[in-house]
């Protein structure tokens, strides 16, 4: 399987840097749909050292053919895998993983103010896309998003706000700090996962989570999600293939 060549080229379109982990098992089929995306979980370790995915808030998925996670924490990861007939107790399901790959997995992080952010974190232009990866699930908002950049060896930032607005904790600001990358800018893509563990529980409700961010027009924008804690209400996504794997992210 040429999974990892396909990435080194895609590679050179790069944003954002970062440590971008490809793991990949042969494949035989030769078909391809093997080379996209059609999972998206967080990769993690089980106290008798297994690995095992968690595909949403309720499913969790054995790999017949990864018995180690390659990460520290638990990242979130895209993946290619197929289910398969057997035994997975105590998962739900037993599959085949042919690849999997890591993407930026950060916590969310607590404001310091307006002023300060802007500081901090930039307050340039940036677009969330409405995609089956932007999606709530198993304490992290996982986002697919778009931003302007020109200079390759440049990095820019992105990040996650907490405690933006007094009276409602599930208001959130994402902010993108380009570093004056500005000139001759062409659009992007990235994918970043963001640990939101550190909110207030909803103690069993499901909330509006919104996620404030100035898009493109300069314009203040906004991306709901139904949020509960603990994972009570899934969201449900249907699967696709559209997914930019270009960004090396961090």
């Amino acid at each position: 399987m040429k999974m990892k060549k396909l990435l080194v080229l895609f590679a050179t379109a790069a944003l954002f840097t970062s440590m971008f982990t490809s793991c990949k098992v042969e494949n035989s089929d030769n078909n391809n749909w093997i080379y996209y995306p059609n999972m998206l979980v967080t990769v993690k370790t089980a106290e008798d050292g297994r690995c095992y995915f968690q595909l949403d808030d309720k499913t969790t998925l054995l790999p017949e053919n990864v018995k180690k996670s390659p990460y520290k924490g638990q990242p979130r990861a895209l993946a290619n895998c197929t289910e398969l007939e057997g035994d997975a107790t105590p998962y739900d399901k037993l599959v085949k993983v042919h690849w999997y790959d890591s993407i930026l997995t950060k916590k969310a992080v607590m404001t310091s103010g307006i002023a300060e952010d802007e500081a901090l974190y930039g307050n340039d232009p940036v677009e969330i896309l409405d995609n089956w990866v932007t999606v709530v699930e198993d304490g992290y908002l996982t986002l697919q998003f778009a931003a302007m950049f020109s200079d390759l060896r440049i990095p820019h930032y992105i990040n996650l706000v907490m405690g933006v607005d007094p009276e409602n904790p599930y208001v959130l600001e994402l902010r993108h700090d380009a570093k004056g990358d500005y000139q001759m800018c062409t659009r992007r893509t990235g994918l970043v996962a963001f640990d939101i563990t550190d909110l207030p529980d909803t103690e069993g409700e499901t909330v509006k989570l919104v996620v404030k961010y100035k898009g493109f027009s300069n314009s203040e924008k906004s991306y709901s999600f139904d949020y509960c804690t603990g994972g009570v209400k899934t969201q449900n996504r249907a699967l696709s293939s559209d997914v930019d794997t270009s960004l090396d992210l961090k």
